[in-house]
């Protein structure tokens, strides 16, 4: 709900959002019309990373690019095989 609020409050414009990863995949989940229930399949970002959406005048929003980190260069994480 915060995520749309933000987007009806600036249309048009650019937000940056810093959080956590369990949030991105939430809203990875709304963005890609994937169940709530199915977000242990979708894979975690690296920390530092970026997400990407844009949102449409509709206010519904498409997942353009996750989890971009070569701005980290030898500091990206390399999270483990099990998380």
């Amino acid at each position: 709900d915060c995520v749309e609020e933000l987007v009806r409050r600036h249309p048009n414009e650019t937000i940056c959002i810093a959080t956590h990863a369990t949030p991105i995949r939430v809203m990875e989940c709304i963005w890609t019309d994937t169940p709530l229930s199915m977000m242990h399949t979708i894979p975690w970002v690296s920390n530092a990373s970026v997400t990407v959406a844009q949102y449409d005048g509709g206010g519904n929003g498409a997942l353009i690019c996750r989890d971009l980190h070569e701005h980290l260069g030898v500091l990206h994480t390399v999270l483990a095989k099990n998380v």
